[in-house]
């Protein structure tokens, strides 16, 4: 869902459906994709607190969403 709303994210993980979470795909040095470092970030669970998100300044937002992992 790169690039998704943070609305349209909301509505699909509503009513603690299944569902897998990327929070880290991204080499922090290079930007370049990292399926290892996706894969070892990658949670599976439901859901517990719904996305937020923050304006901090003009174009930079800040988000929330909590997850129970599933094994």
């Amino acid at each position: 869902m790169n690039g998704t709303d943070w609305e349209t994210i909301g509505a699909a993980l509503a009513g603690r459906r299944r569902s897998c979470v990327v929070p880290q795909y991204r080499d922090m040095g290079t930007k370049a994709f990292d399926p290892l470092l996706a894969a070892r970030s990658a949670l599976y669970g439901y859901p517990t607190q719904l996305p937020t998100s923050e304006n901090i300044s003009r174009q930079y937002f800040s988000g929330y969403m909590e997850f129970e992992e599933v094994s």
